[in-house]
């Protein structure tokens, strides 16, 4: 027999098997074997059957199967109160304990008045031991107010044991530890004495003297004051707009239209018109992406995520500075919250409502996302903006069709402002828009539309990012190039170009927000208010574009066609910042502006449609124009031909001729003044081929009138 290794003080702790060894005969005393016949003998005896005889090391051993005879003259029966020992150094055997060395081990079995037995177990060598402690359920209560103490209901620790046996298998046991086999503390007393007296994010942290080293494990709560609720009303007495009291008259002739006996106006006034509109393309484009309604009361639901190892980062300070960048008031910011810059730009018609939840502790409400690395790509973002709601809605009782206004099976926005690593435009840490193409129900909504954003943005007052990929979320694309540097068809000047100013009428005419004048005569002179007030703008399509009516009678303009946009623009309200991150200031000055616009549509087949009306009855279109022209984006991958690739959604005619670029951005010279006169011919440089792209004429020649 392989001779038996002794057993430190501290004992080894085994678990699994063991087997049978003979009965000791070195505890029966000479004077028992040689004694009269009358003298009763006592003895032990173990079923061989009751436990297994060989267990690896690093494993458990449990004995609560043994079965334990007593024999009194060949008579047996079952006994219980007998007392098991380790036969090399005496120490108690105490159950499922880790079993350290590798070897055989006798196990002594006793009982007074009787004579011990022992049986021996074989422990195969493994290698790898390694041991963690855990959180597997965290406790009921993970979010406290001021002065409360901790509560420990609900918490479950387990010690997992991983080791590879002699049969170069990998084993694994895990265990739920009882509430006295651990110690918790909170700022290194223990957690239930502690009071939390300070708006933040604990860590808890939890003890456990493992069998070679103290094992630990940790995990968060929040103390806060805030009570997070549904979508609340924005309240902001603090927003002013100057609606200016300058003016702007034009005439617009054009030799190739006849006057109509019956009408001279040659014009539809804005209060005659019907749009088509971001709204509509929103509920029916191919791609199944909702974009985030442009009018009425909309709510946001608004999540801080903390990325792992960021977690002391979760103050109040920082929630606070998240919400005043969604809904602060106006003059507490140095340019705009969301909510203010969009009720201002809006005319009043976009007034954002919300929550901002309390932080989501990635690392342990998020099974999916416990590492900085599972936030590395938008795929990853996108998963996490399609659970977040449901973690919300679990954690505050948030009822999810209150975040959907126009009841479509989609909440209405959902933004992700990340707590974490420092922005990084090469990365995932940066900033941007993205759709998930889910649609629910309307008892049952789901993330299609969602923002992601660095709090880094927020702490340098940097709200204009918000803004911008807000944009995004109600419908627009970016107006700069993704592939080349120097272009840029807006001159720089543009919310959805470099992050300044208000959005240009063409924007506005896309959300719904203002109806234009629709010039169809040979001359017509109209007196337009400035920018600042509601539909002061101009529509000027080509030469033989017709307009259809509504049940309504009234004209249906489709924003998604080709025509050119003129309003007065002044610098005040939103058009009077700077953005001195992007080194852009803005235009000083008033005069009118002319955008060029072809926002036509393709169909199913990946062809621009003829007649962009065309599109207004169908349910499956794409849009493919952009100012982006990079991968994607750029319209030869819908089939159209390579010189189509030149075509931008919007592009601003500069009134001195030259043509925009990063280089030459948007100034006060790029304005129309009084005396001024703009037509396609004249401006041949600023379009392709001295036509509109849809290869169609547009004759119409505009005289500055007066302005001021």
């Amino acid at each position: 027999m392989k001779k038996h290794k002794a057993l430190s003080i501290f004992g080894l702790i085994f678990l699994l098997g063991f087997s049978l060894s003979s009965c000791d005969t070195n505890n029966i005393s000479s004077s028992s074997a040689s004694s009269s016949t009358s003298e009763v003998i006592k003895k032990l005896t173990v079923d061989s059957d009751s436990y297994e005889t060989f267990v690896d090391q690093y494993s458990r051993l449990n004995l609560s199967g043994l079965i334990v005879y007593s024999e009194i003259e060949g008579v047996e029966s079952q006994v219980t109160d007998y007392t098991l020992t380790w036969r090399s150094s005496g120490e108690a055997y105490t159950d499922n304990q880790v079993l350290l060395e590798d070897g055989n081990f006798d196990i002594a079995v006793s009982k007074t008045g009787y004579i011990s037995t022992y049986f021996t177990i074989s422990v195969g060598p493994s290698t790898g031991f390694k041991q963690v402690l855990s959180v597997t359920s965290l406790p009921t209560k993970t979010t406290y107010k001021l002065g409360e103490t901790f509560d420990a209901s609900g918490l479950v620790v387990s010690l997992t044991n991983s080791y590879t046996n002699s049969d170069n298998k990998k084993c694994t046991t895990k265990t739920a530890l009882g509430s006295s086999d651990y110690t918790i503390t909170i700022d290194d007393s223990k957690a239930s004495t502690v009071a939390l007296n300070e708006e933040k994010v604990y860590p808890v942290n939890i003890f456990y003297t493992g069998t070679k080293d103290t094992l630990t494990a940790s995990f968060y709560i929040i103390v806060t004051d805030r009570t997070i609720t549904g979508p609340t009303k924005i309240t902001d007495d603090t927003i002013s707009v100057d609606t200016d009291s300058e003016k702007m008259k034009v005439t617009i002739t054009n030799s190739n239209k006849t006057a109509s006996a019956t009408d001279d106006k040659g014009y539809y006034s804005p209060d005659e018109i019907s749009s088509y509109n971001v709204a509509q393309y929103s509920q029916n484009n191919y791609y199944n992406s909702k974009y985030t309604p442009t009018t009425g009361e909309v709510p946001l639901l608004i999540v801080p995520v903390i990325i792992p190892g960021y977690e002391s980062m979760a103050t109040s300070k920082i929630w606070n500075n998240i919400y005043s960048s969604f809904f602060g008031k106006s003059t507490d910011q140095d340019f705009e919250s969301v909510h203010s810059y969009y009720y201002k730009s809006s005319y009043k018609q976009l007034d954002f409502t919300g929550t901002v939840t309390d932080f989501c502790i990635a690392k342990q409400e998020l099974s999916d996302f416990s590492t900085e690395s599972d936030f590395s790509t938008s795929d990853k973002t996108t998963k996490l903006a399609a659970i977040l709601p449901t973690w919300a809605k679990n954690r505050y009782g948030l009822n999810l069709s209150d975040y959907d206004s126009n009841n479509d099976g989609c909440l209405d926005g959902v933004w992700i402002i990340y707590v974490g690593p420092n922005t990084n435009s090469s990365t995932n840490y940066w900033a941007y828009t993205y759709w998930t193409q889910n649609t629910g129900t309307v008892q049952d909504p789901v993330t299609n539309s969602f923002g992601w954003a660095s709090y880094n943005f927020i702490k340098n007052k940097e709200y204009y990012t918000m803004i911008h990929e807000t944009g995004h979320m109600l419908g627009l694309e970016d107006y700069y190039s993704y592939s080349y540097s120097g272009y840029s068809p807006l001159g720089k000047i543009d919310m959805m170009d470099n992050n300044i100013g208000d959005h240009n009428p063409y924007s506005k005419l896309l959300y719904g927000w203002i109806n234009p004048y629709i010039v169809y005569g040979n001359n017509v002179t109209l007196t337009l208010t400035s920018c600042q007030q509601k539909n002061a703008v101009i529509v000027i399509p080509y030469d033989d574009k017709t307009y259809s009516k509504n049940s309504d009678g009234k004209v249906i303009f489709n924003t998604f066609d080709e025509y050119l946009v003129l309003d007065f623009y002044t610098d005040s309200n939103l058009n009077s910042n700077d953005n001195s991150d992007y080194e852009v200031n803005h235009i000083s000055g008033n005069g009118g502006r002319i955008y060029h616009v072809d926002n036509r549509l393709c169909d199913a087949k990946f062809s621009i449609y003829e007649n962009p009306d065309d599109c207004l009855s169908g349910t499956s279109y794409y849009k493919v124009i952009s100012n982006s022209e990079a991968g994607t984006r750029a319209e030869s991958n819908y089939g159209l031909p390579e010189a189509d690739n030149c075509f931008d959604e919007i592009r601003r005619i500069s009134a001195d001729g030259t043509y925009m670029s990063n280089y030459n951005s948007a100034s006060s010279s790029t304005l129309f003044k009084a005396g001024s006169v703009f037509s396609v011919s004249n401006f041949t440089s600023q379009f392709n081929s001295g036509k509109l792209n849809c290869k169609k004429d547009c004759s119409y020649i505009v005289n500055f009138d007066t302005i001021g």
